[in-house]
């Protein structure tokens, strides 16, 4: 295998998209990897690290398992004949779309969340220990 040049790295599409049956509500949802940017965006949204990088306490009130999903719930436009079209494109906005999907049952979101975390790397013990150390505050 080369050396790859720029080009090649920014046309590779390396974001997963994977499936995942949300029963409580009827269906199925495609979840994409965040970008590096994205990723970026979530932390400093949640506000957990401090000026010289450390962790904070998390804020609940931040609500960071609809925050996380917003940024990865993604859909495919549809033609007037029922095929998708084009690229994946995200289906919540990281405002309104956030406080919409924070109204959604418990159960479904967490399925959403652990989904998500995994999908993304983050390590998924670590965020739920620091979610119930905060909840029990």
């Amino acid at each position: 295998m080369g050396y790859l040049k720029p080009e090649q790295i920014i046309a590779v599409p390396d974001r997963e998209v994977i499936e995942l049956e949300v029963p409580e509500w009827g269906g199925t949802v495609r979840l994409r990897a965040m970008s590096g940017r994205q990723r970026e965006q979530y932390v400093k949204r949640l506000d957990i690290l401090d000026d010289k990088g450390n962790q904070k306490a998390l804020d609940l009130d931040k609500s960071p398992q609809a925050l996380l999903a917003s940024f990865c719930l993604v859909h495919k436009e549809v033609d007037p004949q029922g095929n998708e079209v084009g690229e994946f494109v995200q289906s919540f906005s990281e405002t309104d779309g956030v406080m919409a999907l924070a109204d959604k049952c418990i159960p479904a979101l967490d399925n959403v969340f652990k989904a998500c975390m995994e999908l993304n790397g983050f390590i998924v013990e670590e965020v739920a220990e620091e979610l119930k150390e905060v909840a029990s505050e």
